[in-house]
C-alpha cells in the first residue's frame, strides 16, 4: 500500500506535481486505513526476525518498482496503444518467470496437474494479467500515475471480498472498518476533495451558470 505515497513523492521531488493537502489527507488516510485492515485479518504477532525484516524490505522494493514502473509507463503511452503495451509486458514478463522456472521443470509431474489448476493458471494470464494490465494502461493514459496508483488502495477490499464470496473466509468488522478508510483515503487522494467540477467558463469570463450574466428571452428583457 506504500506504492502510493512513493509515486507521489517521486512526482513531487521531480516537480512534476504538487502535492494539495488533500492528496496527502487521502493518501495517509490509505495507508491507516490499510494498517487496520492489517491488524483485523490477524497481520500483528509475526516475530520481528531477520527473515520478516528482509520479508518488509521486499515489499518495500516492490512498492518503489511499481512506483517507478507506473511513472515509466505515462511515458511510454504517449505513443503506444495500451492493447500493445499489455502485450509486450505480458510477453516480457512471461518470458522473465520462465527462464528461472526451467530447471525444475523436468521435476513437476505433469499429468497429476488437476483440470482446477490448468483453470486457475488460465485464469490468472488472462484476468488478473493481461485483461487488468490492458484497463489499468488505458486509465493510465488519462490520469497521473499518483492517481493510479492510489486506486491500488481497493485491491484488499476487492480481494477479501471475493475470498467471502467464492471461498467463505472470514470477514472481520474491523477489517470493515479498515476497507472504509482506505476507500475515503482513495476517493480524498484522486479527486482532492472536488466532487463536482466548476461550470466551463464562457468567452465573457462568467460561467455558464453565472447570475452576473441575466437570461434575457424576449426585446424586453423578460
Amino acid at each position: 500500500m506504500l506504492s502510493p505515497v512513493i509515486t507521489t513523492g517521486i512526482l513531487v521531488v521531480l516537480g512534476r506535481e504538487k502535492a494539495s493537502a488533500a492528496r496527502i489527507g487521502g493518501l495517509a488516510l490509505g495507508v491507516a486505513g490499510a494498517a487496520l485492515f492489517f491488524v483485523g485479518a490477524g497481520g500483528v504477532g509475526a516475530g520481528a526476525d531477520g527473515s520478516r525484516l528482509t520479508g518488509d524490505l521486499i515489499y518495500l522494493l516492490g512498492a518503489l518498482s511499481w512506483a517507478l514502473y507506473s511513472i515509466a509507463s505515462k511515458k511510454v503511452l504517449v505513443g503506444t496503444d495500451p492493447l500493445r503495451a499489455t502485450t509486450f509486458g505480458t510477453v516480457a514478463g512471461a518470458l522473465a518467470l520462465l527462464v528461472p522456472a526451467i530447471p525444475a521443470m523436468p521435476e513437476v509431474d505433469w499429468t497429476a496437474l488437476s483440470g482446477s489448476t490448468w483453470a486457475n493458471i488460465a485464469y490468472l494470464a488472462v484476468g488478473p494479467t493481461a485483461v487488468a494490465y490492458l484497463f489499468y494502461y488505458r486509465g493510465l493514459r488519462v490520469v497521473s500515475p499518483s492517481t493510479a496508483t492510489v486506486i491500488m488502495f481497493t485491491v484488499p477490499v476487492f480481494g477479501v471480498t471475493c475470498a467471502v464470496v467464492f471461498l467463505g473466509e472470514s470477514f472481520t468488522g474491523l477489517q470493515a472498518a479498515g476497507a472504509v478508510v482506505m476507500l475515503a483515503g482513495a476517493l480524498l487522494a484522486v479527486t482532492q476533495g472536488r466532487l463536482r467540477q466548476k461550470p466551463p467558463a464562457t468567452t465573457s469570463g462568467h460561467t455558464a451558470a453565472d447570475p452576473a450574466e441575466p437570461v434575457r428571452t424576449g426585446p424586453t428583457g423578460r
